[in-house]
């Protein structure tokens, strides 16, 4: 009964003590989650505001140079696509060595298809000309935005995670991260997930950018991070569970012998009593130890002898 006690007592206070230090940790994390997916949206834009500045500052004729040569050198722009006003195909472009091309004319859509991390803008210059611009995002790209919002990214296409910041350490996560998509992926912008394995947990935040040109809405971003707290966390409170278990195991044992010395003794003396008794000596008495009910038991005994001695 002892050791049952100390184990329940034991195991709730680990139990209570983990959950209030888990939530904790979970609370703080998601805060800065939270506010790294709101840089996220921020330089995001950013991205896009400085494709639209480059273009803009670009003269017509400069432009008409750049799509000629079909050739593209931009600090902010890897594409700029001139679209047909009546029927937004592509009429002529100019791209740089991140972009992905088949060797034909493609449409618009066609376009988003072979190039699906494709950040674009539709700008319309003097002339009624519209134009499609923008980036690719490549891993040097997902990189940076990770370093500026001090989070990772997870590039989520067609309802799977299919890239990552620091992929090689965070090549570990996808199992992760494909379960947080499945919690995600129908959830609003800045919804939380949270999960982990045996020795480090991640949070999770999903980012769904209101691009028109995305209309299909196949792209989106995971904001995670990664922390070990709540694994040390396990890892230290199973140790102590191990350690308290096993002293309040030897303790309990040690408080039942001591406090259960008189106790024994009392009731091996009317154990002995009783079998003199029963083989008819009525002149054994026994020694009363104590004044408890186990010692009136005893005195009761004593003169029901001497009754029977009469």
């Amino acid at each position: 009964i002892n050791f049952i006690i100390v184990a329940l007592i034991l195991s709730a206070s680990v139990f209570a003590f983990y959950s209030v230090m888990n939530n904790v940790l979970i609370s703080q994390q998601s805060r800065q989650l939270v506010s790294a997916t709101n840089n996220f949206n921020y330089v995001l834009r950013s991205k896009i505001i400085e494709c639209e500045d480059e273009f803009l500052a670009l003269s017509s004729p400069e432009i008409e140079t750049i799509l000629k040569t079909k050739n593209l050198k931009a600090n902010n722009l890897d594409f700029i696509l001139l679209l047909d006003n009546v029927s937004e195909n592509i009429v002529n472009m100019a791209v740089n060595k991140n972009v992905y091309l088949p060797d034909r004319a493609i449409s618009r859509e066609e376009f988003l298809i072979y190039n699906p991390y494709a950040l674009v803008l539709e700008v319309k210059r003097e002339g009624e000309q519209n134009y499609l611009l923008g980036r690719i995002i490549t891993s040097t790209l997902l990189n940076e935005l990770s370093q500026k919002i001090n989070s990772e990214i997870a590039i989520v296409w067609e309802g799977t995670p299919t890239d990552l910041s620091n992929p090689v350490q965070n090549q570990n996560f996808l199992y992760l991260l494909t379960k947080a998509n499945e919690y995600l992926k129908n959830k609003n912008n800045f919804e939380i997930y949270s999960n982990g394995t045996e020795s480090t947990d991640i949070i999770a935040a999903v980012y769904k950018p209101a691009l028109s040109v995305h209309k299909q809405n196949k792209l989106y971003f995971l904001i995670f991070t990664s922390f070990g707290e709540t694994g040390e966390l396990r890892t230290t409170l199973r140790n102590i569970f191990l350690i308290v278990g096993l002293v309040g195991i030897v303790l309990s044992l040690i408080f039942t012998q001591v406090f259960t010395d008189k106790l024994r003794k009392q009731i091996s003396e009317l154990g002995k009593a009783t079998e003199q008794t029963y083989s008819g000596n009525f002149k054994h008495r026994i020694n009363i130890k104590s004044k408890d009910e186990i010692g009136r038991l005893g005195e009761a005994f004593n003169k029901m002898l001497d009754e029977l001695d009469k």
